[in-house]
């Protein structure tokens, strides 16, 4: 299994962090994400099969770049080779790679939203591979993670908790969403959030979020309205609130690196970002159908494991597995039943 995944971790250092197609430009890499992703559902061995169709339409990674001595600016795309250089040096000079990890995140948390969680989520899929073995090509894929988050660091409206009044969960549901004919449908995600800038309703529902001590809980209660949300959704909307699962999963594994403060802090922008989406692509009818979800039936996690391993797809891999590791630490039944709609959706 180590094979396979630092075989395709080797194979995908040569890709660059984006690509495009027709339609769109700046869509990430997930096929770091996605082998990691298909590694932990227990089918490395079909990694392989899965680059085999995902790794034409990569783009090569730029030549490398010197990195500068002095600091390199967050959210600033064009220096993502500057911040991967960074990185690299500063993991191949120590033994600990979590003690660069401890340092680098609390920069950057407060960006989470980054490339649509991206960042935070490359990242998450590095820092699991190299607790499961110590490798200089995991190395490299977590200062790549860690470039990709840095350079396209992006920060919403508001600070969380500022004047808290409402629970985290409650906060979200009861966002103010942005009119429909006031959103922007098109282009990235990210570009989706400019509407919310100056907006006084989101603003005001940020800054009021109020986080309990406890603060696994509150991630498995957010994870699991992510998944009902997702269920209802229509497909473009569904898309977009997929990364809200993947990107709460993703925080949960990087929580053992951040002190408690920092943790407390990371579940308020994550709350934050989770609402941006709700705010940008919830329906007003969306939060009583997702409530109103009930008795459907899922395969075991061991067969959606199954299921997925041999899908083309990285969202539906990624998802899936998001989904079966949330169910292990606390066994919602919605988090079975997304995985299942998710593969039949890209049946």
């Amino acid at each position: 299994m180590d094979d396979a995944l630092d075989r395709a971790l080797s194979q995908l250092a040569a890709t660059d962090f984006e690509y495009a197609t027709e339609s769109f430009e700046g869509l990430t890499n997930h096929g770091p994400m996605a082998a990691e992703a298909l590694a932990a559902l227990g089918h490395a061995d079909r990694i392989d099969s899965f680059l085999q169709g995902y790794s034409p339409q990569l783009r090569t990674m730029p030549a490398a770049v010197a990195a500068p001595r002095r600091p390199v600016p967050l959210g600033e795309p064009d220096r993502v080779l500057d911040w991967l250089a960074h990185y690299d040096r500063e993991l191949t000079g120590t033994q600990d790679w979590a003690a660069v990890l401890r340092e680098a995140l609390p920069a950057l948390v407060p960006g989470l939203a980054a490339a649509a969680f991206h960042g935070l989520l490359r990242t998450a899929h590095a820092v699991r591979a190299l607790e499961t073995l110590d490798s200089p090509v995991r190395r490299h894929e977590l200062a790549q993670g860690l470039a990709y988050w840095a350079s396209q660091h992006h920060l919403l409206p508001g600070t969380p908790e500022a004047q808290p009044t409402t629970a985290a969960v409650r906060a979200l549901d009861t966002v103010a969403l942005v009119p429909a004919d006031e959103r922007i449908t098109d282009g990235l995600i990210v570009e989706r959030f400019a509407v919310l800038e100056h907006r006084a309703a989101f603003l005001a529902a940020v800054e009021g979020i109020a986080l309990p001590e406890q603060l696994p809980a509150l991630l498995s209660k957010l994870v699991a309205r992510a998944a009902r949300l997702i269920m209802v959704a229509a497909p473009g909307p569904a898309f977009v609130y997929l990364h809200t699962l993947t990107g709460t999963a993703g925080l949960r594994r990087l929580l053992p690196y951040l002190e408690p403060d920092r943790q407390r802090a990371a579940a308020g922008h994550l709350a934050q970002a989770l609402m941006a989406v709700h705010a940008t692509h919830g329906e007003p009818d969306s939060l009583a159908r997702a409530d109103a979800l009930e008795g459907h039936s899922a395969p075991s996690p061991k067969q959606l494991a199954e299921r997925a391993s041999r899908s083309r797809d990285e969202h539906t891999v990624k998802l899936v597995e998001a989904a079966l590791s949330e169910y292990a630490q606390t066994p919602a039944p919605e988090l079975l039943w997304v995985a299942a709609d998710r593969l039949d959706r890209a049946a």
